[in-house]
């Protein structure tokens, strides 16, 4: 039981990481396409996967209110990432081909 919640740490983590990455990425100018709306798109996708693994911790834990709190914040966070991106192509503001 115990491995299993030190699995979605991890995993919240690694997300967490790929957020920092992003952040960097885009203030470093590393990837000359990568502009500050995609950014923010992927940072809010990003966080919202962490919390989910964060909320399948807590849940196991045994806190049960504070997992269903993190899975509301995850879920919102990701269908806000969704229409962002969504909202991104139609408006071109991220293009989906770049040559």
């Amino acid at each position: 039981m115990r491995s299993r919640s030190s699995l979605y740490i991890w995993i919240s983590v690694f997300f967490c990481a790929l957020t920092l990455v992003f952040f960097l990425l885009y203030e470093l100018d590393i990837i000359s396409t990568l502009n500050l709306y995609l950014t923010l798109t992927y940072i809010a996708y990003f966080v919202g996967l962490a919390l989910f693994f964060n909320a399948g911790s807590l849940r196991f834990n045994g806190k049960v209110v504070s997992s269903k709190i993190c899975l509301a914040f995850a879920t919102i966070l990701v269908i806000v990432a969704m229409v962002a991106l969504i909202y991104g192509f139609a408006t071109g503001i991220i293009e989906l081909w770049i040559f």
